[in-house]
C-alpha cells in the first residue's frame, strides 16, 4: 500500500488493535484510521498538549501538557479526568498501565508518579533527579533515564519496581548523552552523544547495563527524536540526519531505508509490526512495512 500523509505528525499513539492512530498539536487531538488515512474525529484537548498515549483498552487516549496537566478523553473527545494537582511542570512521557487503570509520568523536577486513571489521585511517588524519558517493562518494572544536572551533566538508567517505585538498579552512560531511551521490550537501551571529550556525536545501541552492542555516526544537525521500536525488537527508527527518519536493523544498526520528513520529531510502530509512523512539526507519513 502507499503511505498516506496526514497533516498532524506529532505525539503519535496506536490503537492496541493498530487500527487507529492518535496524534495532537497544541490544542486538538486527532483520530485517523490507519488503513485510510482518513480523519475520524478531531477535538479540543488541553492547551499546550505535549503527550499523547492511546490506553490498553483502545477506548481511551490521555493527554499531558507543558504544564503537568493530565487529562483523559474518550474517543469522542469527552472528557473522563483531570489531574489540575499536577504541578510539576513538563517532563517525560506518560504511559499506561497494562490493564488501563494508572497513568505513569515523570517531570523534570525529578519526581515521578503513578496514578488512578480514573480520578486522577495519585497512588504513588519518587523523587530523584530530572526525568527524561520512561518506559514500562516485562516483570513489573519502570525504567527511567535521569540527568543529573551540573557544571557537567552525567545520565543515568534507573530500573525501578512498577508498584512501589523502589529503586532496582542503576547503571551510567560514558560521556555526555543528548537524549537516551529504553526499548518497550527490555532488551536494549539507546543514547545519542559523545562518548569522550573531542569525540563526535555518536548513536549508541546498549544492553541493559549499558555496555555498548553497536553505534554509528550521529550527524549533530540531526534532531536525534523520533526513536522507536519495532514489537518484534529486530528494527528501529531514529532521526539521524535533517529532515529525515532512518530505519535501522537491530542489533548492528545498519540502515534499511531513510525517508524525507521535515522537521522530523516522532515515530511510532503499530502493536502488530504492519505499520509505521513517520512524523515531523509539517505534518506525518503512515507507512506500511
Amino acid at each position: 500500500m502507499l503511505p498516506r500523509k496526514i497533516k498532524v505528525g506529532t505525539n503519535p499513539s496506536f490503537s492496541p488493535d493498530s487500527t487507529l492512530l492518535a496524534t495532537a498539536n497544541a490544542s486538538s487531538a486527532y483520530i485517523w484510521e490507519v488503513q485510510t488515512g482518513e480523519l475520524r474525529n478531531k477535538f479540543k484537548v488541553l492547551p499546550n498538549s505535549s503527550h499523547v498515549a492511546f490506553a490498553p483498552t483502545g477506548d481511551r487516549i490521555a493527554v499531558k501538557s507543558t504544564s503537568g496537566r493530565i487529562a483523559v478523553y474518550d474517543l469522542d473527545g469527552t472528557l473522563l479526568m483531570d489531574a489540575k494537582n499536577q504541578k510539576e511542570g513538563e517532563g517525560c512521557n506518560l504511559v499506561w498501565s497494562s490493564d488501563g487503570e494508572a497513568l505513569h509520568d515523570g517531570s523534570w523536577h525529578g519526581v515521578l508518579r503513578s496514578r488512578d486513571a480514573s480520578t486522577g489521585k495519585v497512588t504513588t511517588e519518587a523523587s530523584g533527579d530530572m526525568i527524561t524519558d520512561l518506559t514500562i517493562l516485562p516483570g513489573s518494572r519502570i525504567a527511567t533515564i535521569v540527568v543529573v544536572r551540573g557544571k557537567r551533566p552525567t545520565t543515568h538508567l534507573e530500573v525501578r519496581d512498577l508498584n512501589s517505585l523502589s529503586l532496582v538498579s542503576r547503571h551510567s552512560f560514558r560521556g555526555h548523552r543528548n537524549s537516551a531511551g529504553v526499548s518497550p521490550d527490555g532488551r536494549f537501551a539507546w543514547s545519542i552523544g559523545r562518548p569522550a571529550f573531542r569525540l563526535k556525536f555518536r548513536f549508541e545501541l546498549h544492553h541493559l547495563d549499558l555496555s555498548v552492542i553497536a553505534s554509528r555516526n550521529h550527524e549533530p544537525s540531526g534532531s536525534g527524536d523520533a526513536v522507536a521500536f519495532s514489537p518484534a525488537g529486530d528494527e528501529m527508527t531514529v532521526a539521524h540526519r535533517p529532515d529525515a527518519i532512518t530505519r535501522l536493523r537491530i542489533p548492528e544498526l545498519t540502515e534499511i531505508e531513510t525517508t524525507e520528513i521535515k522537521y522530523p520529531s516522532d515515530a511510532a510502530y503499530s502493536a502488530d509490526g504492519r505499520v509505521l509512523f513517520l512524523g515531523g512539526w509539517s505534518g506525518g507519513l503512515i507507512t506500511y512495512l
